[in-house]
């Protein structure tokens, strides 16, 4: 596809930010969805819930937290404040929400996603071309919806979007 039509990724967490309806809980995984609280406007009412178990959070430009402290940080370690009315919970309370059906949407990225909906996640710089599922597959059984936030293309070019996962 030709740089002209590609979104960059502000374009890409605006987009998916218009998914959301106000009192929604959404939770985010690391890479690319953190980049969508700096695209809500504020006051619109979605909660954010994260990995490090901030739920109603906000991030501002940049990552930094609009209240400018940084005293927590969301799945991709960018600080982050918690919004009047916000909580910060345990990981198996983080866990409990995502895999009980208490999220109604989980915005994940992923390596691939295949013509039927599956995907294969993430890998990590200690293990290069190994992807594992990580908390994609909580995040990917619990909530009503999951949207997947990334690239229709990966390193050299790989399509991101395939008739079965190669993962």
């Amino acid at each position: 596809m030709p740089d002209s039509q590609t979104l960059n990724n502000q374009q890409m967490a605006r987009r998916v930010a218009r998914e959301f309806s106000s009192g929604e809980v959404v939770a985010l995984g690391s890479g690319l969805p953190c980049l969508i609280p700096e695209a809500i406007p504020a006051g619109q009412g979605v909660l954010f819930l994260s990995e490090s178990g901030a739920l109603g959070y906000t991030a501002g430009p940049d990552g930094q937290p609009r209240d400018g402290g940084q005293n927590l940080l969301d799945a991709g370690g960018q600080g982050v404040a918690v919004l009047p009315g916000g909580t910060i919970v345990s990981a198996v309370d983080y866990w409990a929400m995502v895999r009980g059906g208490h999220v109604n949407t989980a915005v994940i990225e992923p390596a691939q996603v295949s013509s039927t909906g599956d995907f294969s996640h993430w890998t990590t710089a200690a293990t290069p071309g190994l992807f594992s599922a990580a908390g994609a597959v909580g995040m990917g059984a619990g909530p009503g919806r999951v949207i997947a936030m990334m690239p229709h293309s990966g390193p050299g070019g790989a399509p991101t979007l395939v008739d079965q996962c190669a993962f």
